[in-house]
């Protein structure tokens, strides 16, 4: 009886530390200074003017504090503004520092509108912006990618995410994909990238920056496994779907195994996945790419599934 009481209490032990670990960290306001809690226990003392709060791993967090040096008086209202100091910092309170190349040693961040979703998306990385540039930086502090770039944006595959740098001549982003690891999985080359998760597929688009440009996909691994002069709309494992602007509303699939392919005529498509589509044809359908099968769908029930590109 003793022994079972004891792996009982060692049982409810442990539950309650895994619960304990499980505890976000969470923001509290004291005497006008944010801290935070994990918990009822406070890991940081109140002492930043501002913070965005902890991602969703608890690794970092994005925390301002009023730098009471630097201030300009408006010459209307005589009002004193004073200017922002924003930080990242960890879960043991240190500040983490993203270098913009080796001999950089801190850098000034830069809060913007899209400053929570540029951290908090990815539990592995987030993008920092300074002087209106993005780097990639690994939650632990270690700048991924020592170039800058425009945009970066957070894809639906861990690990992989789209940067695009603006042409100085023309003004036309150059989209590319990078790993983790720092690695150009796609060379910046496109116009627009899109990945099918389903079937682990990239294909990538030409349009408005290379003239008779083709499209291409790719597997995760950067191998190219498919080119076409015809613009890829969407992609499969085993069908590609292209969209032909020169006619409205046509689209045409084409089978890789066979090499054959089928005018589709209707308003608008999505790729699902099992070769299957969503389209719209006055009325909405699932499609079957391999029967040529169409079977109703309620049109209400459309919007539950995702159809973003």
């Amino acid at each position: 009886m003793r022994g079972l009481r004891l792996h009982i209490f060692i049982l409810l032990y442990a539950v309650i530390q895994v619960q304990a670990g499980a505890q976000s960290m969470t923001a509290f306001k004291q005497n006008k200074k944010w801290g935070f809690k994990k918990g009822e226990s406070i890991v940081i003392e109140p002492q930043y003017d501002s913070t965005y709060g902890f991602d969703q791993s608890g690794q970092i967090a994005l925390v301002g504090n009023i730098n009471l040096n630097k201030k300009s008086i408006n010459p209307l209202t005589k009002e004193i503004k004073y200017e922002w100091n924003f930080f990242y910092i960890t879960n043991k309170n240190e500040k983490v520092y993203v270098k913009k190349s080796e001999t950089d040693s801190t850098s000034d961040i830069t809060v913007s509108k899209q400053t929570q979703s540029l951290y908090l998306h990815d539990k592995n990385a987030f993008a920092a912006t300074i002087n209106g540039k993005k780097y990639l930086v690994s939650k632990k502090g270690k700048t991924i990618i020592q170039a800058a770039y425009d945009n970066i944006v957070f894809t639906k595959v861990p690990g992989f995410y789209s940067v695009e740098t603006k042409d100085p001549k023309n003004g036309q982003a150059l989209v590319g994909l990078v790993n983790d690891k720092g690695e150009y999985v796609i060379q910046q080359q496109y116009s627009k990238i899109s990945i099918n998760t389903y079937d682990s597929v990239i294909y990538c688009c030409t349009a408005g920056i290379k003239f008779n440009g083709s499209d291409d996909a790719y597997n995760y691994k950067g191998t190219k496994i498919h080119t076409s002069a015809k613009h890829i709309h969407a992609m499969g494992k085993n069908f590609v779907i292209y969209r032909l602007f020169e006619s409205e509303n046509a689209y045409v699939s084409h089978d890789l195994s066979t090499g054959k392919e089928k005018t589709l005529k209707v308003e608008w498509l999505y790729y699902l996945k099992n070769d299957r589509l969503v389209i719209l044809d006055d009325e909405w359908f699932f499609y079957d790419l391999k029967t040529d099968k169409r079977f109703p769908i309620d049109g209400r029930l459309v919007k539950y599934y995702k159809l973003d590109e």
